[in-house]
């Protein structure tokens, strides 16, 4: 084991003290050997004692403020000493084998990146289980690299240039893109999934999420352009406006209704099939359906925050 790669996992950190020793306590009880790998924390300024708990559980705590979360991850990758770069966040917990399985991975797949998805805690909300769909915690829904596991070669990290430092959210999916033109295999796997603390519990909570993830649709138009659940949600606003103007016209407004459930009943047979949700009936279904309006509602609030956002910049 001792001839194992020695890795740096790099976690960055904004008021996560009540998650982030939980989450530590996870990556320190590895059958990977500790001394093959280091623990990072880059605290974004914090105000609880995220950087406390850090600075006694983690190998290396630094401070970083006022900056976007591409910029602390970038700065916890400047700091490593490893040849595996992990990123995770200050509110996931993993498994005790995590570690070992991403390093073999990449072992076995040198021009590979690797990433998992995630899996409910015990006794989840129901806008959680019917958000991640992954009762048996093998399920992955996304296409793209998340923040809360990549799996990477540190070599292949510089080549890319790392994490876009400009944008506020997404900058998991756009390195993403740039690990795949650069001829990288990007690859999901179920066995590297974590429970994340932070996943919404409540709807409230989850359309904020939303509206935050989309606020960069404007600014990053050209690679929206080219994003199919860009034009969905497009379509989804289009049919909104057009059940509002139906309120007036109570002949249509059954059918405008109807059409606005078109594209998040897409969405919701896709979540399902993707993931191979066994537990599906009408309660269940109804369930997805709701949460996947509730998802297109908040990106429609973010992209109009987007929109709005460059119009004052132009004044």
């Amino acid at each position: 084991m001792g001839n194992q790669p020695f890795c740096s996992i790099i976690i960055p950190a904004l008021n996560e003290g009540e998650n982030l020793k939980e989450s530590l306590n996870s990556l320190l009880n590895q059958s990977y050997p500790k001394d093959r790998y280091e623990i990072i924390v880059v605290d974004n300024g914090s105000t609880d004692q995220t950087l406390n708990i850090a600075t006694k559980m983690a190998d290396h705590a630094y401070v970083l403020k006022d900056v976007n979360v591409g910029a602390v991850r970038n700065y916890g990758a400047s700091q490593s000493q490893g040849d595996i770069l992990i990123c995770t966040d200050a509110d996931c917990v993993v498994d005790n084998d995590w570690l070992s399985n991403g390093v073999s991975l990449l072992l076995e797949n040198k021009e590979s990146v690797f990433g998992g998805g995630l899996k409910p805690r015990n006794n989840p909300s129901w806008v959680e289980r019917y958000w991640l769909l992954n009762d048996d915690g093998n399920a992955i829904q996304q296409n793209d690299l998340m923040g809360s596991c990549i799996y990477c070669w540190k070599k292949d990290f510089d080549s890319v240039g790392g994490f876009d430092e400009r944008v506020s959210s997404g900058e998991d999916s756009d390195i993403s893109s740039r690990f795949k033109s650069l001829g990288l295999s990007v690859f999901l796997k179920g066995c590297l999934s974590v429970v994340h603390l932070g996943s919404p519990q409540t709807v409230k909570v989850f359309v904020k999420r939303q509206v935050w993830h989309s606020e960069n649709y404007i600014k990053k138009i050209q690679a929206s352009l080219s994003d199919k659940m860009f034009w969905l949600i497009i379509l989804y606003l289009l049919s909104l406006i057009l059940l509002f103007q139906s309120l007036f016209d109570s002949s249509s407004s059954l059918s405008y209704l109807l059409l606005s459930q078109v594209f998040p009943a897409l969405l919701s047979v896709k979540r399902v099939k993707r993931s191979n949700y066994k537990n599906i009936n009408m309660a269940s279904f109804f369930k997805i359906l709701v949460l996947d309006n509730l998802y297109l509602i908040g990106r429609v609030i973010g992209l109009l925050r987007g929109v709005k956002s460059m119009v004052l910049s132009k004044l």
